[in-house]
């Protein structure tokens, strides 16, 4: 007698499963005959001594198994916590945990289910987690319908078993989201697992493999799902991680930023390809304003070329070359860079002071701040919020609104567009705009940060808490526009 059941965190989906679920049963999907053409292998896990299935498939070699590494930052559905809006579901949850838990484990068959982060680095030594290319790569080979062609032949809802025909051995995955909290709603099964490859356009999502389509997409990165490893190929009598480096002619070339680059003299700093520059120093060929010369890096300011040239330490202002200034803020003790442009004094970081109750944390690019609350008091003593007059003199002094993002904006941290365009700026003004993009106050905290940047400003409606604000994407404009008053903004300080 089969059951139905559970649909965990963001994805859903239906299991079939006998009372006794052992290795031995035949309702474990990885128990069922294969066509004879397909030669499975076997390796093993030193981490763990876990044995593996393996299989090749258009060239690639697979795991046919998901992993069931017992990382931290993985789950397994074995440790249930709660149920979620559907209680009459609850016995399917007791089913799993009493049932499946008793006789041999969840995640011995179906894996364990790991966050992003987690997945990226989890799979053993010389194999890796698979990239948005080599995922469609196995689909794009699959003759349609592909997933059924990729599906076990059991394990699935009835009317969705696969065929198996290259052994691949497609199993139902259940999705977890955060806290091991558990939405239990019967809908059609599904699987769902992870690539290494994420998009700065909309942070912070990763593309994924998943039944409900024939190529990858994009899901959000705050739930676990499962992995398949894929064996590391050789480029010339090289191994190399195909997600996240590409061989050409028997080279390997390293990927940044979603473009190659050779690794014996250039370097990915932030998704920002850097090539060096005499002994120790490295900088950004791409940016017109910058030149490798005598050893030596430099920029052009003004009319002249000038250096050497550290963005750490030294920006432009104007036609001279300037040493960035500080300042400490009494109330944490935290020290800020600054910088002179024109008859201004700006921070050239955004603002990291958690104030309880109007702020939200959200480092690397600094706190986030709600308009509807004492925005006064949010600047350290001796500097301000802007006015929107005050950062339209800002974005006169660096050209105009059209190119200001271009020249405001940080060399890294900025996400890419799918493709491959950099949202990096060239930080001509050292004033190295972030992306801390905003958050959305709701039921929980949702944000959204790496392709955008709004900063706050001092003018809008204070009564209904809409402030007008700075905006940057991942393109060479900004842009002043009205927020949200449940949004979180960053916000720069200018001195009074």
């Amino acid at each position: 007698m089969s059951l139905r059941f559970l649909a965990i965190g963001f994805f859903l989906l239906f299991l079939t499963a006998c009372t006794d679920l052992s290795f031995d049963n035949p309702t474990d999907p990885r128990n069922v005959s294969h066509p004879g053409n397909i030669a499975y292998t076997s390796f093993t896990d030193a981490r763990d001594g876990k044995v593996y299935k393996s299989v090749v498939i258009n060239g690639q070699t697979w795991m046919a198994e998901n992993l069931n590494y017992n990382a931290s930052g993985s789950y397994c559905v074995d440790l249930v916590k709660g149920v979620g809006k559907d209680i009459n579901s609850y016995a399917q949850v007791k089913y799993i945990t009493d049932t499946i838990v008793s006789n041999g484990g969840y995640c011995d068959i179906y894996g364990r289910l790991y966050d992003w982060e987690t997945a990226r680095n989890v799979c053993p030594s010389g194999w890796h987690l698979p990239s948005k290319a080599e995922w469609n790569k196995l689909l794009n080979f699959a003759s349609y319908p592909v997933w059924k062609n990729l599906k076990s032949k059991q394990g699935w809802e009835k009317d969705s078993l696969g065929t198996d025909a290259y052994g691949f051995t497609a199993i139902p995955t259940i999705p977890q989201h955060k806290e091991n909290f558990i939405w239990v709603e019967p809908v059609a099964g599904k699987g769902i697992w992870w690539s290494v490859t994420d998009t700065i356009v909309r942070y912070p999502y990763a593309w994924v493999a998943s039944t409900d389509t024939s190529s990858t997409h994009l899901t959000y990165i705050s739930g676990s799902i499962s992995v398949r490893c894929i064996k590391d190929e050789l480029c010339g009598s090289q191994p190399f991680n195909g997600g996240t480096q590409i061989c050409n002619n028997g080279v390997i070339y390293g990927v940044c930023g979603g473009k190659t680059h050779d690794p014996e003299n250039q370097r990915c700093n932030n998704n920002v390809i850097e090539t060096k520059c005499g002994n120790n120093e490295w900088y950004n060929a791409a940016n017109a304003n910058l030149k490798c010369e005598s050893n030596i890096v430099k920029i052009q300011c003004g009319n002249e070329w000038q250096g050497p040239y550290d963005p750490k330490t030294v920006y432009c202002n104007g036609s001279i070359l300037k040493s960035y200034g500080s300042f400490t803020d009494t109330r944490d003790e935290q020290t800020y860079k600054t910088v002179e442009l024109g008859t201004q004094v700006w921070m050239a970081e955004n603002l990291n002071y958690f104030m309880s109750g109007y702020s939200y944390g959200n480092h690397p690019y600094g706190v986030l701040y709600n308009y509807r609350y004492n925005y006064a008091s949010i600047c350290p003593s001796g500097w301000h919020l802007p006015s929107e007059d005050e950062w339209k003199t800002l974005i006169n002094f660096v050209g105009g609104s059209s190119t200001a993002g271009k020249y405001l904006k940080a060399t890294s941290g900025w996400n890419s567009d799918d493709e491959g365009n950099s949202g990096n700026g060239m930080d001509y003004y050292g004033f190295s705009a972030l992306p801390g993009g905003y958050c959305y106050e709701s039921y929980n905290m949702e944000c959204n940060f790496g392709y955008r940047g709004e900063w706050l400003s001092s003018s809008g409606d204070v009564t209904k808490g809409t402030p007008t604000t700075l905006n940057m994407w991942y393109g060479e404009s900004a842009s002043l526009s009205s927020g949200g008053s449940k949004y979180y903004y960053s916000v720069r300080c200018l001195k009074s």
